[in-house]
């Protein structure tokens, strides 16, 4: 059909439903991104530190969440980035036999066969003398297990001994050797190098006959 010489009649909105697009000059919209620049700026001015200081707020929290809490005896407080589910258990243990109502102790040693603390080398002593050594591998199994019992002058020479322990050392976790007594009624917990250990610690492998490697030297 020719429709040269028909007029073409613009749509009307209602007769295809859509909304008319927003009539705006350019210098209007630009006078709008002003306004809401300036706004923005001063919400920043006032706001901003404070948001600042909030989001450090967080992250160090969330930081602080990440890791294992610091371990409550400071004599262990260097091998805080080292730790380790064995650790941690062996650390607890000797804090636990201070007040172990199943078996009174006096003494107990530990260090790490081949410097791994999923293999300890344990020793334990009781008031009246009696010793028992063992290996305690994690999770699994102890073993080795040897008793016997100290005659008084080994006895009283242990107790000697255990009176002239020095402070504390900080040695590698692989060389660290745990040494946890009981002096004037309280539990003392102390860590020496196993390769190079006081003589006062040394003399306890002595006394008790407990393995240690290195041998101390004489």
């Amino acid at each position: 059909m020719n429709n040269l010489g028909k007029t073409s009649v613009p749509l009307e909105p209602r007769d295809t439903g859509l909304q008319p697009a927003p009539r705006c000059s350019i210098h209007a919209t630009h006078g709008l991104q002003t306004r809401a620049t300036t706004t923005t700026r001063a919400a920043w001015r006032r706001y901003g530190p404070a948001l600042l200081a909030i989001v450090g707020v967080v992250i160090v929290v969330a930081a602080s969440g990440c890791g294992p809490p610091p371990l409550a005896n400071p004599a262990f407080a260097r091998y805080q980035n080292r730790r380790s589910p064995a650790f941690d258990r062996l650390v607890q243990t000797h804090a636990d036999a201070a007040n172990d109502r199943r078996e009174e102790l006096i003494l107990l040693t530990t260090w790490f066969l081949d410097g791994d603390p999923r293999a300890a080398m344990m020793c334990r002593v009781r008031p009246d003398g009696h010793v028992t050594t063992f290996e305690y591998v994690y999770d699994a199994e102890v073993r080795g297990s040897r008793k016997t019992n100290l005659v008084p002058d080994q006895l009283a020479a242990l107790r000697q001994a255990i009176r002239r322990l020095p402070p504390s050392q900080s040695p590698r976790l692989e060389d660290l050797l745990i040494v946890s007594f009981l002096r004037d009624g309280r539990w003392i917990t102390r860590t020496y190098d196993r390769t190079a250990p006081p003589p006062a610690a040394a003399e306890l492998f002595a006394v008790t006959g407990a393995p240690i490697q290195p041998a101390p030297r004489q």
